[in-house]
């Protein structure tokens, strides 16, 4: 698991008890409640709620639609600039593919929606991932930018200025290019 997954596991969300638990002590927090209470934990351990079935995730599902209307706004063939997306955006986008797939069971029609979402992944990633190389080779600072960028991204960001710092700093002192190591 990578930094960004672990930070955003890490964040606390309100889960609905499906059961009665009693004290439960995890990973140093204490979880207890009755059945129906909301109660707010990090998401790893409503994750495990609710896979044992003794508690519901009451966040808003990342779906097909956040995920076409996402597409739609960063595919614009007018659009030079990052739109903004959610801290959380890849996260619940591997969420929703795994659930996709999960769901698809062999149903050809909703075999076709799994396609069609990979697809539509695959043209934002690679539309960001374009529009997010420009910006740190263009060297502008990154406050405004940053502001618009996913967890992860803010992680590919600062890699990508570092090596591309790097590198304009070998060619401007004269130094020669070895071969690339990914460190400035």
């Amino acid at each position: 698991m990578g930094e960004a997954e672990f930070l955003l596991k890490e964040r606390r969300i309100r889960l609905r008890l499906l059961d009665n638990i009693p004290r439960l002590e995890v990973a140093g927090l204490t979880i207890e409640g009755s059945k129906g209470q909301e109660v707010e934990v990090p998401l790893w351990i409503a994750e495990e709620f609710a896979k044992s079935g003794k508690g519901e995730i009451l966040a808003e599902e990342f779906g097909l639609k956040d995920l076409a209307k996402a597409h739609w706004r960063e595919a614009l063939p007018s659009s030079r600039h990052l739109s903004k997306i959610e801290d959380d955006f890849y996260f619940n986008l591997r969420r929703l593919l795994k659930r996709l797939e999960k769901e698809s069971g062999g149903n050809l029609e909703r075999m076709k929606a799994l396609e069609r979402a990979h697809s539509m992944a695959r043209d934002i990633v690679n539309c960001r991932m374009r529009k997010l190389a420009s910006i740190a080779a263009s060297q502008v600072e990154g406050g405004e930018v940053v502001k618009n960028l996913a967890l992860e991204e803010k992680f590919l960001y600062e890699s990508m200025k570092r090596v591309l710092n790097g590198w304009i700093r070998r060619i401007l002192e004269g130094e020669t290019l070895g071969e690339p190591t990914g460190e400035p």
